[in-house]
């Protein structure tokens, strides 16, 4: 069964891991940036979908 537990520490993970792709694709330079960007904003919705699912939990 899932718990409010594990998916808020999952949700934390990825807020700590969107941060260090954040501060990496500061550091780059293009086409490594724009990988880094597109990444950051596929975790952004990830992080965004499982906030849903903990609120509906």
């Amino acid at each position: 069964m899932l718990s409010k537990e594990k998916l808020q520490s999952c949700i934390q993970h990825c807020q700590t891991t969107a941060g260090d792709i954040r501060t990496m694709a500061a550091d780059a330079q293009n086409p490594a940036k724009q990988s880094l960007d597109q990444a950051y904003s596929s975790i952004d919705a990830c992080i965004k979908q499982c906030q849903d699912a903990l609120n509906k939990i």
